[in-house]
């Protein structure tokens, strides 16, 4: 497995462990947050929630490139917990083992400029249907949803869709908030 490493920002270049699952690749990594802004914190975006997070890639990447805080979420956590002690900002993102449908469940509404939404693949369909109506509450007016599936499902939220792409095997939507 290649590298992963962060791409811009504070952190760049700081390798990450990938752990056992399939991390975002750099290419899909880099055109998000071109999409998004190189500079998450003037863009607006400082509270970034990482859903099936994996080694946490995402949520780090957007730290680096200055959001203020971000929750990782994953049933196994390892990973994402060795990335963020491996680069010192435990201060800066939470780490959370468990069930995302039971995480989004437990938050209060608006708490989230930015999620990230990548379930293993043999699971997104299920996995996004079970929680597409629970992202709107946990988003903030103005705030985005960025979605990671196989090149081979369409858009799978309710929510107006502003970027649509696919990238080898890979699909990324990015859809707005339902405010």
């Amino acid at each position: 497995m290649p590298d992963l490493r962060i791409a811009a920002g504070e952190f760049k270049g700081r390798k990450l462990v990938s752990g056992s699952g399939r991390p975002t690749t750099g290419r899909v990594r880099e055109a998000v947050f071109s999409t998004l802004g190189q500079d998450l914190a003037s863009a607006g975006i400082t509270r970034v929630l990482d859903l099936y997070c994996g080694s946490g890639a995402m949520g780090l990447e957007s730290i680096s490139r200055g959001a203020r805080k971000a929750v990782l979420v994953d049933q196994e956590p390892e990973s994402a917990r060795a990335n963020v002690d491996s680069l010192e900002i435990a201060g800066l993102v939470q780490v959370v083992g468990g069930s995302v449908q039971g995480y989004l469940d437990s938050l209060a509404t608006n708490e989230f400029d930015l999620i990230f939404c990548d379930p293993p693949y043999t699971l997104a369909a299920t996995e996004m249907h079970a929680i597409e109506s629970k992202l709107p509450a946990a988003l903030a007016p103005a705030g985005r949803v960025v979605v990671e599936g196989p090149a081979d499902e369409g858009p799978c939220l309710d929510l107006p869709l502003l970027f649509d792409r696919t990238y080898g095997r890979t699909r990324v939507t990015i859809h707005g908030d339902a405010n």
